[in-house]
């Protein structure tokens, strides 16, 4: 596995340096080599937006399991293993298999020319190989970064699911909501299924646009949140109350959207026994730590952001001491203007795609720099908060996981 590890991470990795290919020309004939598995793979699930798109996959994925369907679940990025991402009944996919696919794909690359593959381009072929390989019923496939280039966009026929769309990697997808959903929406095939939920008036008119001109027939969920605690969020869907046992108003977005999604592509009933075993990795989890209430969220973009910290503040009733960091494409200048009000723990993280804790401080007045993650943890254990919330960035989450295997 470390081999195969070394491989791939020597490949140009889009993730880290925060943008896109130009085209996807050549990922579309590499993926001939193996006869298109993507045009085979049944009930293709497309989920696209700025927020919730890991949450609605988790859902989605297991509301199809618990119905009894056999599910590949496809997501970026990972939190502690790269396995992760190439899930099969939300279980990871094992090392033998990881290791022989991507083997298999590797033998068919073109070395050191212009046709060599990314990191997520490989990751995405093993993905669909896999999927191919154990007769998936149903393919949830979360698109990385954008839509329209995104190497998750080679399929024939797809369904769409469109989260919510607002502003983040305003330095690829464009610096207007109508440009960022234009990429967004651009992977609406011809005949398919669109979901969505409550969205900006310039984001809803480029998704009608796109359904119109594809013959699609777009779903509007709308619902209603009743009440959100530490036991869970009651939402309505129309007529209907549901209860996801996530925490977190938002919640009740993402639910909604993957309950209705659900019952039009299987045509059965959505029960509230389908959120058993419903967990969201990195999403509003709530841990305990000793005394200390440790809140873990991957919030990366401003309207993630100051959802978690209303969150947290409307369920605690507490103002948290926050651990925080920041990739460097992201809006640090309205995002801080969210964190400034609270004491914010900058630790350094070796990771080129993260803005140096220096580089965050000069916008915020209440701040301690730290060495190490463990450091700033450390602190935060040791002082008069009873909430600690630890946000602002997937590789931020990631390195805390890695320290405590929760």
């Amino acid at each position: 596995m470390k081999e195969v590890l070394d491989i791939l991470n020597s490949f140009i990795n889009y993730e880290k340096i925060g943008t896109i290919p130009r085209d996807l020309e050549n990922f579309k004939n590499f993926l001939k080599k193996f006869d298109n598995p993507q045009h085979k793979l049944k009930n293709v699930v497309h989920v696209v937006g700025t927020k919730g798109k890991g949450s609605v996959s988790f859902y989605l994925s297991r509301f199809l399991i618990n119905a009894g369907f056999k599910v590949g679940t496809y997501i970026s990025p990972h939190l502690v293993n790269i396995r992760e991402r190439i899930m099969l009944d939300l279980n990871p996919i094992s090392e033998n298999d990881f290791v022989r696919i991507f083997h298999n794909v590797y033998k068919n690359m073109e070395i050191k020319s212009k046709n060599f593959r990314t990191f997520f381009e490989t990751l995405t072929a093993m993905a669909f190989l896999y999927f191919l390989e154990n007769n998936c019923d149903y393919c949830i496939i979360e698109a990385g970064l954008g839509g329209r280039l995104d190497a998750t966009n080679v399929f024939d026929k797809s369904n769409v699911i469109i989260t919510k769309i607002h502003y983040d990697h305003m330095n690829v997808l464009g610096d207007t909501l109508d440009k960022i959903a234009f990429e967004k929406a651009s992977v609406i095939k011809k005949n398919s299924l669109v979901f969505t939920s409550y969205q900006e008036k310039e984001v809803m008119k480029v998704i009608n646009d796109f359904v119109m001109k594809n013959s699609a027939e777009l779903f509007f969920v709308e619902f209603e949140t009743i009440n959100s605690s530490l036991y869970g969020v009651e939402f309505r869907v129309k007529d209907r109350v549901f209860k996801t046992p996530l925490v977190g108003s938002f919640h009740a977005y993402n639910a909604s959207l993957s309950i209705i999604a659900f019952e039009k592509l299987t045509n059965m009933k959505f029960k509230n026994e389908l959120f058993k075993d419903i967990r969201i990795p990195g999403r509003f989890e709530v841990f305990k730590i000793g005394q200390k209430t440790i809140v873990l969220d991957v919030a990366h973009n401003y309207i993630s952001i100051l959802e978690t910290i209303s969150n947290t503040i409307d369920l605690f009733h507490k103002e948290p001491i926050i651990i925080f960091s920041l990739s460097k494409d992201k809006d640090l200048e309205n995002i801080s203007r969210i964190i400034k009000p609270y004491l914010v723990l900058l630790p350094h993280i070796e990771n080129p795609r993260l803005l140096k804790p220096h580089e965050i401080s000069e916008y915020l007045e209440k701040y301690l720099i730290f060495n190490t993650l463990k450091d700033a943890i450390d602190f935060a254990m040791h002082s008069d908060f009873d909430i600690v919330l630890i946000t602002g960035s997937n590789f931020l989450v990631s390195e805390f996981l890695g320290l405590y295997a929760l």
